[in-house]
């Protein structure tokens, strides 16, 4: 992917966005495994391994189509978009996946989980004469919500709250439910949650909104795992992405696709 993103942002003279499906977040640092063996066999330290990657980061000169075919070499899986954004060819990176490790949190979440932290996770509580100690609860901070840029550029968004009573009044649970939640890949339920909170996100750091600037539609293949997530009844906002979109990239993933 790496190569046709690098294109993409000499034709552009300005660096795009990334909107990417996935089934994995694919957020692993630029040149991490290559650079961790090296370091295995030349390094008094194993951890040492940062100066390494950087040094490979820094060899990409997107101007320069050779150094890029270079780099997407030695990258391994996962790291594409960390060296991208390092290497100057992304912008900011929205990652909406099956799998949200890590997914960003707004301002007032993070200060509400900070001050939990600092508390007693047990408090007293007198209960017909005894006393029991209660386990705090994480509790939902309330909104208008603020966002914060994270430092590596990559916003993984968390997962979209599908209404469970939409095929049964009673909702639907456990593995019925993980199995409406992948056929609605791309139905607007799913979608159109995503593209807010990436409007909402980029309100917060002040920057253009999603179609506001030229951006690069991605997909992992692994993000549709039956078949009625590529058979959508109400696809609208997928289309929408599709038409803005400066260029698609597919990675097909067939292994990944198989296993997920």
């Amino acid at each position: 992917a790496l190569i046709p993103w690098a294109e993409c942002r000499r034709t552009l003279g300005q660096k795009p966005r990334l909107f990417t499906l996935d089934f994995h977040t694919d957020t692993h640092q630029a040149f991490h495994a290559r650079a961790a063996q090296k370091c295995a066999k030349f390094c008094p330290d194993p951890e040492d391994w940062q100066p390494i990657a950087q040094e490979l980061v820094d060899a990409i000169q997107f101007e320069d189509p050779t150094s890029v075919a270079e780099a997407a070499v030695r990258l391994r899986y996962d790291e594409q978009i960390d060296a991208a954004i390092r290497a100057n060819i992304l912008d900011i990176a929205f990652v909406a996946a099956h799998n949200d490790d890590r997914h960003i949190e707004s301002d007032q979440q993070r200060a509400a989980d900070e001050e939990r932290r600092t508390t007693p996770e047990f408090s007293p509580k007198v209960v017909d004469g005894r006393t029991v100690y209660e386990r705090r609860v994480r509790e939902t901070a309330p909104g208008p919500y603020t966002y914060s840029l994270p430092e590596n550029g990559i916003v993984v968004l968390p997962r979209v709250s599908l209404p469970r009573g939409k095929l049964d009044p009673n909702g639907i649970q456990g593995e019925a439910y993980d199995r409406y939640y992948r056929d609605a890949a791309i139905e607007d339920d799913r979608l159109h949650p995503n593209i807010d909170l990436v409007n909402t996100f980029c309100k917060s750091v002040r920057v253009a909104s999603l179609y506001e600037v030229p951006y690069i539609l991605d997909f992992d293949l692994d993000y549709f795992n039956s078949r009625q997530s590529i058979e959508p009844s109400k696809p609208t906002v997928f289309y929408e992405l599709i038409r803005r979109a400066t260029i698609i990239t597919v990675a097909r993933e067939s292994a990944c696709v198989k296993d997920c």
